[in-house]
């Protein structure tokens, strides 16, 4: 899973904070594996990568912004950022001191804040756990947002993983009984009844409580059995996970194994692979950083021995050779017209003439959809009219607009596809990320 995950979050096309962060995160949290020792200098310099990234995007008030060159704080972002920057610090990385100060400033001043839904006081509660970790006494906070929960979220508060945040928090704190009483309430693969946003899927939230679970309740590890694992996982398997349910899965899995395998990550494998005519031919296994090995997609049969409960993945990398029978509509529908002077749609134009690309994004269920990343492929031989692009009906401006130029040359303008705004004919192919 680990493997799968970070092959997702290594190659995903966008860079919002919460996603530059998720691709980095996790390698933190697993550097005490051994398998990821050959691999620290890359990480290293990732790390350092990511450092300077968030300097560029952090604001005056220490929170940071959703996407580069942004104005406002981004509320959970900042918090999710300042996880990763302490738990880096933790583990030795080099995060610097002015950085992580302007954070902490802003987690003060977040958590004095009241909050108005079960899924704010879900974060200022992480934020409280930070601050708590950072050596701040949090008790006021605590008992503050404790007294909003069972005035507005009686019933359902102690269910959530707001009360386990709050239970490690009283840990840290060494009210043990109170973070005992926290802590029970919560049950991988419930769901909960609430609405879940972006950032708090069910998966994120079982993947966070399994990693608080470890790091700060190991006498409850043992509650914790195979079925309740793979309950936790079951979404990735359903494809529901996104790079902030792929981070915290990693990290929930890799401190779980840490208790419960007590430094045994010996592994003893035995792969074989036949052909159509019975034959088995010679693999090589390598680290990478787990057991790996490389087999015909042709293969007839495929068998593995372990000498302990085996979870594996096969991948395969390429192209479908068959075309895409019909669009692709999963809760988003996405159309697009060319269209000339008059308002005509157009699959031919003259060189010299412009066009205008007329796009229509529209959800197909019930519900309002946030943080869609919208790419384009643009015909080759055409450049944007870049003051075209944030502008469309009814004052809509993109959060963020990236253009990458590609080579290439062509006059053919494609059918459907993801992007708006005019066109002009120009050498060069280029992307635009929305």
């Amino acid at each position: 899973l680990v493997d799968g995950l970070s092959s997702y979050l290594k190659h995903f096309p966008h860079g919002c904070t919460e996603q530059v962060v998720s691709q980095v995160f996790p390698i933190v949290g697993l550097m005490s594996h051994p398998a990821f020792e050959p691999h620290s200098k890359d990480n290293r310099a990732r790390f350092e990568r990511l450092i300077s990234k968030l300097r560029e995007r952090q604001l005056s008030s220490g929170g940071f912004s959703f996407w580069p060159g942004g104005r406002s704080v981004a509320e959970f972002p900042s918090v999710y950022v300042m996880h990763f920057l302490l738990e880096s610090r933790e583990l030795g990385y080099p995060v610097p001191s002015d950085l992580m100060a302007r954070g902490k400033d802003y987690l003060q001043a977040y958590v004095g804040r009241d909050a108005d839904s079960l899924e704010a006081a879900r974060v200022r509660a992480c934020a409280i756990y930070l601050l708590t970790r950072m050596g701040e006494v949090t008790t006021n906070t605590l008992v503050h947002l404790q007294t909003y929960l069972e005035k507005q979220h009686k019933e359902e508060w102690k269910k959530d993983l707001t009360a386990v945040y709050m239970a490690a928090a009283y840990r840290l704190l060494q009210k043990d009984a109170t973070a005992a009483d926290l802590v029970s309430g919560y049950r991988i693969g419930t769901g909960g009844k609430g609405r879940y946003s972006d950032f708090h899927s069910p998966l994120t939230l079982d993947a966070q409580y399994l990693y608080l679970l470890s790091l700060h309740f190991g006498d409850r590890i043992s509650d914790i059995d195979g079925e309740q694992v793979l309950r936790l996982i079951e979404p990735i398997f359903r494809g529901r996970y996104n790079t902030i349910a792929s981070a915290y899965t990693i990290l929930a899995l890799g401190a779980y194994s840490k208790q419960v395998m007590n430094g045994d990550f010996e592994e003893n494998i035995i792969f074989r692979v036949y052909d159509s005519n019975g034959r088995q031919p010679l693999l090589r296994g390598e680290k990478a950083p787990f057991s790996t090995f490389f087999f015909p997609v042709d293969s007839a049969k495929v068998m593995m021995e372990a000498d302990r409960a085996l979870f594996y993945l096969v991948s395969q990398s390429g192209f479908d050779q068959p075309l895409p029978s019909a669009a692709v509509r999963e809760g988003l529908e996405i159309t697009r017209e060319y269209l000339d002077e008059e308002g005509h749609e157009v699959t031919r134009l003259e060189q010299g003439k412009e066009v205008q690309v007329r796009l229509r994004v529209r959800t197909l269920g019930e519900g309002r959809v946030s943080n869609v990343a919208v790419i384009d492929l643009l015909p080759g031989g055409f450049e944007v009219i870049r003051s075209s692009v944030p502008r469309t009906a009814y004052n809509w401006r993109a959060d963020y607009v990236r253009q990458l130029r590609l080579l290439g040359e062509g006059a053919d303008l494609p059918g459907q596809g993801d992007s708006g705004g005019k066109l002009h004919r120009a050498a060069g192919f280029c992307r635009i990320d929305v």
